[in-house]
């Protein structure tokens, strides 16, 4: 077992510092243990803040035990999620499947998980690592596979049954982590995030209708208008 970079007492008092100080926590993990011991550093600082005002989050979330989701559901604890990750198999990351054994890889990335815990999920691209591209993030987290937009692995892994396809979710549920739940997790849930009256309009128009799109090809649609604080920034020729 490799040694922690911060054992288990730093971590509780640097996050109890940071929560008296008003700070939001953002802690990346990957490994179940890593998950487990910052969880267990989150519940304990959070009785700081009994109200859970503050917004702390674990981002990646690539293999956690089943018990650590329950109590991340419970404790307020949001999970940002990677849905263009959510691919990985032994073909297109087999560095990964050799740390991890193709058995734990079955188990990454829980996303509907999350969802059936009650984990406020927010997306993230993880740029520069990946380049931001929401319909791809949306197809791979409704499929678990990989998509025809995604050249350097598309032929090779187009035949690779879906990588933990239990945790498939519902489009629903990846447009709200998109959208209103990244809202959330930056405090800004009631300025954007969703089309409602007083709000600041950010909006985006499709070449296609997203809910009546075949799922397979939902990576390949285009934003012909981008519009932020009502204005028009972007409008494809």
């Amino acid at each position: 077992v490799e040694p922690l970079l911060w054992d288990e007492q730093h971590l509780v008092e640097s996050f109890k510092k940071a929560i008296e100080a008003g700070f939001n926590i953002h802690i990346h993990c990957m490994g179940d243990r890593a998950q487990k011991v910052a969880v267990d550093a989150l519940i304990e600082a959070q009785k700081l803040d009994p109200e859970h005002k503050l917004r702390n989050i674990i981002a990646h979330n690539m293999l956690v035990d089943p018990a650590d989701i329950i109590r991340m559901g419970e404790n307020d604890i949001i999970a940002n999620v990677q849905p263009l990750w959510m691919n990985d198999n032994e073909v297109n990351d087999p560095a990964i499947a050799s740390v991890f054994g193709l058995e734990q890889q079955k188990r990454f990335y829980p996303f509907k998980s999350f969802v059936d815990a009650g984990v406020v999920c927010a997306n993230g691209s993880d740029f520069s690592v990946n380049l931001p591209d929401p319909f791809a993030a949306i197809q791979i987290a409704m499929t678990r596979k990989n998509v025809a937009t995604d050249k350097t692995w598309y032929e090779l892994c187009k035949d690779v049954p879906a990588m933990n396809p239990a945790e498939c979710v519902t489009l629903n549920d990846v447009v709200k982590a998109l959208t209103i739940n990244v809202a959330y997790q930056l405090h800004m849930e009631d300025v954007t995030g969703s089309i409602e009256v007083g709000k600041s309009a950010e909006l985006v128009i499709l070449d296609g209708d997203l809910e009546n799109t075949p799922v397979e090809d939902i990576c390949k649609l285009n934003v012909i208008e981008t519009i932020i604080k009502g204005k028009t920034e972007y409008k494809a020729k």
